[in-house]
């Protein structure tokens, strides 16, 4: 679902935005800034400085000689395990060392009975550890992976390789590590885009790994202090923290509202199910799992180039995952989509021969393949599917990549939503079990929205539903519910209300204006998720589309205006033949029947109490589809 601006916080999506890597001290470490040491071969301009002095003044890695670090010097297998060792605290263990090539006289031999002890390192097959043999950056790779699972550190692998030129060239027992690393902009590739996997690692290039590590560490440490005091109810050190921008988009209070509204869907928080730091697009982020009594929760905390918070994000899970469930009408298959994989699951119509089949397209926010929301939880999208198979339709729903991996992937409307319904329509068009020349598309909210786009962007979709889309911009929808939330505040006085008001209004018009160049985030989103959106044209779209189209509407929703977006359909289509509109009185934002908000105020507590998606609606959506 479209949900209320950042700012107001009444039931929400809390942001999404990232941060340049910086030398960052481990918290116990060195972190005067001002503790350099003189290696004659390092100048102060080079790109690996401020990496060599942290390592050097953490006692990380020293010198090769009298005031010399040979930055373009090999990386060995017994220097790296040393620095691995040292960072882990140089602890000792009694393991014997089995090696074939590693005595007790020798200087690395704590370091690589330690590394050996722990699973950091395997050594070769013929028995030998090579201490003196090059490291590879693969290899390098794969020895940070292994510590950071040592340590307990989450090791996700959810980059994208393809766009480096030599990601073929990665060796089968390190594309995880090497995935892991890029995730985690360890490794950041050359100006030609490659990885250079073979290539050997150069000393200034493990300290700079080495650096962005223990970066990733701090940041991952300082989301789990917050969280720890969210769940107090204290966010005064996460405000104080916080960028300029930030404070001035929300008040501590609204925060806290924000949190509580979280706490009342997914129920009281458990334990952490933890951390992970990422380098996204340009920028960083921690991801952090927390256990709910109902949902678990996802929190995303974004750090500016300054260290400042400047973005929160949440976003519930279900602690169970989606069964296929069957009926005497109907019955379901989980698949997998695309080639994220994401989980999904076909609902087949029983007796059926290649029964047309329909997508369904979640709105905003990290939604499973049910779109479960509210405390019940309801599932609207389980209603639709088990309701159209009852009436002869299959529908595939699948987990949004921002629910099934939240610390994965691009902020962006291609990777939120676009690629993956294309992944669909290519699943389905060789699913023998599915009419693959009727293929047809329901969005509901953000999906509705970008129904059009999918479907000019796919033509073997020959039709669309929208369940409470609009063709105007995310952001005139988004004013319009601040616009409301704000004036139905009852604690702010008028002038408070109109400088809420006008300060949202500017943020927002922030997000129309932007360049291809930009980074950082405005109202909490990702310039870059602004920038994809401004580059779809939704009237232009549908204006030149002839597919058959169904535009339905609650006339009780108060995140997607009858009087405003659903009018707007209707004027824009306006003569089309193969256009269908319905408004349904009394029906809410999920197309089921209207209740009271919890404080009388329409607000996300109506999708709490226990609800489904109106008989008629599925009716009207089976009997559409017969039609075509």
């Amino acid at each position: 679902m479209i949900k209320k601006a950042l700012a107001i916080l009444l039931a929400l999506v809390l942001s999404l935005s990232l941060l340049p890597a910086r030398a960052l001290a481990a918290e116990t470490a060195d972190t005067d800034a001002g503790t350099v040491t003189a290696f004659e071969d390092v100048a102060a301009g080079a790109w690996y400085y401020d990496a060599v002095q942290y390592a050097a003044r953490n006692g990380l890695m020293g010198g090769t000689g009298d005031k010399s670090f040979a930055p373009g010097a090999a990386m060995t297998r017994a220097m790296l395990v040393t620095v691995l060792y040292r960072l882990d605290g140089s602890p000792e263990t009694d393991q014997p060392v089995k090696f074939t090539d590693v005595i007790a006289t020798d200087w690395y031999y704590g370091a690589v009975g330690w590394a050996a002890e722990n699973g950091i390192t395997t050594g070769y097959s013929n028995g030998a550890f090579g201490a003196g043999d090059n490291v590879t950056r693969q290899q390098t790779a794969v020895m940070f992976q292994r510590y950071a699972a040592y340590t307990g550190r989450g090791t996700e692998n959810t980059a994208d390789l393809s766009a480096y030129t030599d990601a073929s060239a990665i060796a089968d027992w390190a594309q995880g590590a090497m995935t892991w690393a890029v995730s985690a902009g360890l490794l950041t590739g050359t100006e030609n885009s490659a990885l250079l996997p073979d290539g050997s690692a150069t000393r200034a290039q493990t300290a700079t790994v080495l650096m962005r590590y223990m970066s990733g560490l701090i940041l991952e440490n300082r989301t789990d202090d917050y969280i720890s005091q969210f769940i107090e109810g204290d966010f005064g050190d996460f405000y104080a923290d916080s960028s300029a921008q930030l404070r001035q988009s929300i008040s501590q209070e609204d925060l806290l509202k924000g949190w509580n509204t979280v706490l009342q869907v997914a129920g009281a928080p458990g334990e952490s199910l933890g951390s992970v730091y990422l380098r996204q697009n340009g920028h960083d982020v921690v991801v952090s799992s927390l256990e709910g009594t109902l949902y678990n929760i996802t929190v995303t905390i974004s750090y500016g180039a300054d260290g400042r918070p400047d973005g929160i994000w949440t976003s519930y899970a279900p602690k169970e995952q989606p069964q296929p469930q069957s009926s005497d009408q109907w019955f379901e298959a989980p698949v997998q989509v695309g080639e994220k994989e994401l989980n999904g699951m076909l609902t087949l119509p029983r007796g059926a021969e290649k029964p047309p089949v329909v997508i369904l397209i979640q709105g905003s926010g990290a939604s499973d393949m049910n779109e479960a929301v509210g405390t019940a939880p309801n599932r609207p999208f389980e209603d639709i599917a088990h309701g159209l198979a009852e009436q002869g339709v299959a529908t595939l729903r699948y987990n949004k990549s921002t629910y099934q991996n939240p610390a994965g992937g691009g902020a962006t409307i291609q990777y939120e939503m676009l690629d993956d319904a294309a992944a669909a329509v290519k699943l389905l068009g060789s699913d023998g079990r599915v009419d693959a020349n009727r293929i047809y598309l329901l969005g509901h909210s953000l999906g509705g929205m970008m129904a059009p786009k999918i479907t000019a962007d796919n033509p073997q979709i020959k039709g669309f539903i929208s369940l409470a889309g609009s063709l105007r911009s995310l952001q005139d929808i988004m004013l319009d519910q601040v616009t409301a939330a704000i004036s139905a505040q009852t604690t702010l006085t008028e002038q408070e209300k109109s400088d809420l008001l006008a300060q949202n209004k500017t943020e927002i018009e922030k997000t129309k204006t932007l360049d291809d160049g930009g980074t950082g985030a405005i109202l909490g989103v990702p310039t870059s998720y602004w920038k994809s959106l401004n580059d779809i044209d939704s009237i232009a779209i549908v204006k030149t589309l002839d597919v058959p189209m169904l535009i339905l509407q609650g006339g009780a929703d108060f995140q997607v205006y009858p009087d405003k977006d659903y009018k707007l359909w209707q004027t824009t289509l306006s003569g089309r033949g193969n256009v269908t509109f319905k408004l349904y009185d009394g029906l809410s934002h999920l197309f089921m029947p209207n209740q009271l908000s919890e404080n009388g105020v329409p607000d996300a507590s109506v999708y709490n109490p226990p609800n489904h998606v109106d008989a008629q609606v599925i009716t009207d959506i089976a009997a559409w589809v017969g039609r075509q």
